[in-house]
C-alpha cells in the first residue's frame, strides 16, 4: 500500500518588507514594528472623516477581528490614518470604540504624515494623497485594500475590500 502524503505548503508571494516605523497609537502609546515582530498582521488605511469607503473598510475589519477571535489565532490589526493631522490618537480612540475594536489586537496609527506616507506608500506600495492637498475631506483618495503581512514584516497579500471573497482569503 503507497501511502500518500500531504503536499507542502508554499509560501504566499513576497511583495517587500515593511520598513521600521514607530508611530502613535489611538491608546497615546508609541506602537511600531517592534510590537508587531513575530506577529502575523492585517493592515488598512482609513480617515476619521471619510464618509464612503472607510466605514466600509473599517466595517470589515471588525468583521475579520471576529472571526480571528472565533478561530483563536494570534493576527493583529492595524489600521493607518492617512489623514493624520485631524486623526489625534483621541479621535482615533473614539472611531475604535465605534467599531469596537478589541485591545491589544486593533491598533489604531497617526502620526507626522511623512512617517505615515513612508510606511504606507514607500513600505506598503498604496496610494495615499496629502490631506492638504484636497478642499473637502470626503475627497481624500487612499488604497483600499488589506495588506497582508508576516512575522518578518513581508508583504504575503494584498485584497481588495470590495471583492466579495475578500475576509475569506
Amino acid at each position: 500500500v503507497l501511502a500518500t502524503s500531504e503536499p507542502e505548503p508554499t509560501l504566499p508571494e513576497d511583495y517587500g518588507t515593511v520598513p521600521s516605523f514607530a508611530l502613535v497609537s489611538h491608546l497615546e502609546t508609541e506602537f511600531g514594528t517592534a510590537n508587531l515582530r513575530e506577529q502575523v498582521w492585517v493592515a488598512n488605511f482609513i480617515f476619521t472623516r471619510c464618509k464612503t469607503v472607510c466605514p466600509i473598510f473599517s466595517n470589515k475589519m471588525a468583521e475579520l477581528q471576529t472571526r480571528i477571535i472565533q478561530t483563536e489565532h494570534d493576527v493583529q490589526l492595524v489600521s493607518f490614518s492617512v489623514d493624520p493631522d485631524y486623526d489625534t490618537p483621541e479621535v482615533l480612540a473614539d472611531y475604535a470604540r465605534r467599531f469596537e475594536a478589541q485591545a491589544g489586537r486593533w491598533h489604531f496609527l497617526t502620526g507626522p504624515y511623512e512617517a505615515i506616507r513612508s510606511v504606507v506608500v514607500d513600505g506598503m506600495k498604496m496610494y495615499i494623497q496629502d490631506a492638504d492637498s484636497v478642499d473637502r475631506p470626503e475627497d481624500l483618495m487612499h488604497g483600499s485594500h488589506f495588506v497582508l503581512i508576516d512575522g518578518t514584516h513581508t508583504i504575503r497579500g494584498f485584497y481588495n475590500v470590495n471583492d466579495a471573497d475578500t475576509l475569506d482569503r
